[in-house]
């Protein structure tokens, strides 16, 4: 267990601090947004929240993750390569932690989207409280299609499509570095980033009502991660070999 938490550690150490800066960068910019969308006229939540550019800000912040998790500990041949070689873990062992690792920086980015916005549901009532009581305050978060894309409450199906989605972020992530400091290459991290960016459109254009959408996105996500994982883990039973 000390071994497995040392290699973690390792991995973290190249990019946590990043990963908080992101993180704390994400509910930044939905405040700006919403602050300039709030004005001195109420408007009900859900119709400031469908703004288009609440979901391009996440965009933005959800593809500067991806190329910080993909750029770690892409070292062919150097430095960094032999250190990982040093350690007394196999191969796929440090890939897996790396997956591990990856994944929970994007639920942790998913978790803040969600946390974030839900957060500028009570500012609006606080700007706002002779409009809002508990029921109504509910019914508008309700009706917010962003914010059920990233929080579906009682949508047991979006809540398995977006982890689905999350595990497949974390394995193509960990993929591509593992692959460069083997001297090849993998595209998987940009399938999976599109798959990931087209169900969250499909999903906030339909109001996250699209079942097919998110059926899509299901097999979607399964068929590229398994396609991801294939590729590391056979590169090391033919080196073994």
């Amino acid at each position: 267990m000390k071994r497995k938490l040392s290699v973690f550690s390792m991995i973290a150490a190249h990019t946590l601090g990043k990963v908080f800066a992101i993180l704390l960068l994400l509910p930044v910019i939905n405040g700006i947004l919403f602050y300039r969308e709030l004005g001195e006229v109420f408007r009900p939540l859900y119709k400031i929240l469908d703004g288009r550019q609440f979901l391009l800000g996440f965009l933005a912040v959800f593809g500067l993750l991806s190329i910080v998790l993909c750029s770690a500990l892409r070292d062919k041949g150097g430095s960094q390569n032999c250190l990982l070689n040093r350690l007394r873990m196999s191969p796929r062992g440090i890939y897996w932690n790396h997956v591990l690792y990856n994944s929970l920086c994007y639920l942790l980015l998913f978790a803040v989207e969600g946390l974030s916005l839900l957060g500028l549901a009570f500012w609006n009532r606080q700007a706002f409280p002779a409009s809002y009581n508990h029921q109504t305050l509910m019914l508008d978060t309700y009706q917010a299609s962003l914010l059920h894309v990233f929080f579906p409450l009682s949508d047991w199906l979006s809540w398995v499509v977006l982890a689905v989605l999350i595990a497949g972020l974390g394995i193509c992530t960990a993929s591509m570095p593992t692959m460069n400091r083997r001297g090849k290459r993998s595209i998987s991290p940009f399938f999976m980033v599109g798959t990931v960016a087209f169900y969250l459109l499909l999903q906030f254009n339909s109001n996250a009502m699209f079942v097919d959408g998110k059926i899509i996105g299901l097999i979607s996500g399964i068929f590229v991660a398994v396609l991801s994982v294939f590729a590391p883990l056979r590169q090391e039973v033919s080196e073994d070999a």
